[in-house]
């Protein structure tokens, strides 16, 4: 038996072809949702203080290594630690340093922007030195004749640790020094940001709601 289709049933089954032929490749849409995925955990991502744009937020970009996926990354090594969370040991960095420097002050951070990425901290203009206070061990500078204390806040709205003056005996003489460092062998970070990191997720409702309208906008043939 022989079927004639109308103009109206020819139509739909055209369209019917096309949409199939469009959830084929994807590649349009998961490209659309991988630039909100982006932009979104720049947005959340560690700023940190670089001015070279060589920051976490600024190496964030997307790829599609399929039709229907998207994958958010980043070159930094530091990336995944960020996202996940993790433990971070002494003797892995470029020098090879056998206790981790934690800096403990705002004095403390921007010295750390001052040095090369391979210069140590030892070796800068500061000269630090080791010092041990209550059994923990610091990384120190000789501090001013006036002891002065301080705190500050971040962007974020995080106190920073106070600058700490403290008084040592060298050579038989009492000195006042400015604590920089907290020397440890090993540090272990949560996700940053608390409490998931800075990566979207197809569990939030936004992502999941914004990837439903691009898979829509794709199949009716929306390209802009």
């Amino acid at each position: 038996m022989q079927l004639k289709l109308t103009n109206t049933q020819r139509a739909l089954a055209r369209r019917l072809r096309t949409q199939r032929e469009r959830m084929n490749d994807l590649t349009p849409a998961a490209r659309r949702l991988g630039e909100f995925v982006t932009r979104e955990g720049k947005r959340r991502a560690p700023r940190g203080d670089s001015q070279r744009g060589t920051s976490l937020q600024s190496s964030l970009n997307h790829v599609e290594p399929a039709h229907n996926a998207t994958v958010l990354r980043s070159n930094k090594v530091y990336a995944g630690v960020q996202q996940h969370g993790g433990t971070i040991a002494a003797g892995a960095g470029r020098l090879g340093a056998k206790m981790l420097a934690i800096p403990v002050s705002d004095a403390a951070r921007r010295y750390i922007g001052t040095l090369g990425a391979g210069t140590s901290l030892r070796d800068g203009p500061f000269k630090l030195f080791i010092v041990v206070v209550n059994g923990r061990l610091f990384l120190a500078k000789k501090a001013g004749a006036k002891a002065q204390t301080t705190t500050r806040r971040d962007r974020q709205g995080r106190e920073k640790a106070r600058r700490r003056i403290e008084s040592v005996v060298q050579g038989g003489e009492v000195k006042k020094i400015e604590i920089m460092f907290l020397l440890r062998k090993s540090v272990r970070l949560n996700p940053n940001p608390a409490p998931g990191g800075y990566a979207p997720r197809m569990s939030e409702k936004p992502v999941r709601d914004f990837a439903g309208r691009c898979v829509a906008r794709h199949l009716k043939g929306d390209v802009s």
